[in-house]
């Protein structure tokens, strides 16, 4: 059993300015994790709701909703880190990379996460690919190598991200589901007729092909299928855009979820369902909404990225281009085939718990870097 830290050395402030409400890796896991470990656990980030939640005190920060001002909280940000005096200061946003060099300096052990692969992400942006910003781009990802550096560590989400080769002390810390919130339902209340629910849950992006998704359920044949969508808009003007398909009335919108509901959401569906468009920052990554439909034991229709073919196999219903009407041919062939739909279902779970992609494996990765910084504290 793993011995819990002693009450001395047990503080923690994790933080973000950019995630809002309960986030499902930074709250639901980083956060429960060590608090159930015996750490003193801090959360500060907007839309959190103020008071003690799953052992975690949750500090709500002001929701700045203008991205190039978000750097400016940083100065506010710094000065309540430190009225919290906490050992470990793990940030989330790259915002926030010169105030946890800030802490650094002072003495405190500080953890960027990394998200997302940043410099990946920046080159899919059209404003990326011109001359002048492009520039930009390159002089941000030296600054942010050289920034890390100056940090006691690093973690990251997927093989060979770029920020993986910014720290000498970078732990991979992969976004997996947890296991007792996340199993599939009972068989014997699955049922598999008619009307069928296709969902999808995450951010309801254009580039995730939520616009192609609407059309596609829009298209099949049987008028009763339903899609269940869940989560936050990009901006107002895609939900409305979306709302004008004339498949909208087809669509299920239930909204922004907690992590902790999603469970009972997909236990009321059929088919998972994940197309997004390819960019450079997706070809590695892992989804964790994927993992999630397969914990659960559904079927899914995937976007065929070649990483995603190596890691999945043939569980998944691959599209080769994830337009509406491709999506809408792989769903009508799981529909048309209650048996095959029950297989993938049960080929994706066994695959998920043969490999061991829980979050409980990546838990032990944190809880041993943070052990070993605080540590490096009394060293």
């Amino acid at each position: 059993m793993r011995q819990k830290p002693d009450e001395g050395k047990m503080r923690v402030c994790e933080v973000s300015t950019v995630h809002t409400g309960l986030d499902d890796r930074i709250f639901w896991k980083e956060c429960v994790s060590l608090a159930s470990a015996g750490y003193q656990v801090m959360l500060l980030a907007p839309g959190i709701p103020a008071g003690i939640m799953q052992g975690v005190a949750c500090i709500p920060l002001r929701h700045e909703t203008h991205r190039w001002t978000r750097p400016l909280m940083g100065s506010s940000v710094f000065g309540r880190v430190l009225r919290l005096h906490p050992r470990i200061v793990h940030v989330h946003d790259p915002e926030l990379i010169p105030v946890a060099v800030a802490l650094q300096v002072l003495g405190l052990e500080t953890i960027y996460d990394a998200h997302e692969d940043l410099p990946k992400q920046l080159q899919q942006k059209r404003w990326a690919q011109r001359p002048v910003t492009g520039v930009v781009t390159r002089v941000f990802a030296w600054w942010l190598e050289k920034s890390l550096r100056w940090l006691s560590a690093v973690v990251y989400v997927v093989d060979g991200q770029t920020e993986s080769k910014m720290n000498v002390r970078a732990v991979l810390v992969r976004n997996f589901p947890r296991a007792d919130l996340f199993a599939p339902k009972d068989a014997s209340q699955r049922s598999v007729a008619l009307p069928m629910k296709v969902v999808y849950v995450g951010g309801l992006a254009q580039g995730r092909g939520i616009r192609e998704l609407v059309d596609a359920v829009g298209m099949l044949e049987d008028p009763s299928a339903r899609l269940l969508l869940a989560g936050p808009w990009e901006s107002a003007e895609f939900q409305h855009d979306c709302e004008q398909s004339a498949n909208w009335p087809r669509v299920e919108y239930v909204g922004v979820v907690s992590h902790s509901e999603i469970p009972g959401i997909l236990h009321g569906a059929s088919i998972g369902v994940h197309c997004p468009k390819r960019g450079p920052n997706m070809m590695r990554s892992i989804p964790n909404k994927v993992l999630e439909y397969m914990a659960c034991g559904l079927p899914i229709v995937l976007t065929d990225v070649p990483f995603w073919h190596e890691m999945f196999g043939d569980v998944p219903l691959y599209v080769a281009e994830p337009t509406a009407a491709s999506i809408t041919v792989a769903l009508a062939e799981l529909i048309d085939d209650p048996a095959g739909r029950s297989e993938r279902g049960r080929q994706g779970l066994a695959l998920l718990q043969e490999n061991g992609w829980y979050w409980e494996r990546e838990n032990a990765k944190l809880l041993a870097l943070y052990d070993d910084l605080l540590e490096d504290t009394h060293a």
